[in-house]
């Protein structure tokens, strides 16, 4: 990813649903998910960052997002896990 930009993915819905991300070339990213029916979280940390949200009562398709904070600059090396939670 750019210096500036962010990575989504697609997460089905209708359930609990984890995200993990792990990174090099950064101090800290921003990792979210955001479902259609308005369940989402976001977290700011170190690699390794993990949210999850539970869209039981949802449909469709939710996105994960990881993304570079305004301010870092920099190439960015990355690996997303998407799951249903456990």
């Amino acid at each position: 990813m750019g210096a500036t930009g962010s990575a989504t993915f697609p997460a089905a819905g209708g359930g609990p649903i984890s995200a993990e991300a792990t990174w090099t070339g950064a101090a800290a990213m921003e990792l979210s998910i955001s479902c259609p029916d308005g369940v989402s979280t976001t977290r700011t940390g170190a690699s390794g960052l993990s949210v999850e949200v539970d869209d039981t009562h949802g449909s469709g398709t939710c996105t994960v997002t990881l993304a570079v904070p305004q301010g870092e600059t920099g190439p960015v090396d990355y690996s997303v896990t998407v799951e249903p939670a456990a």
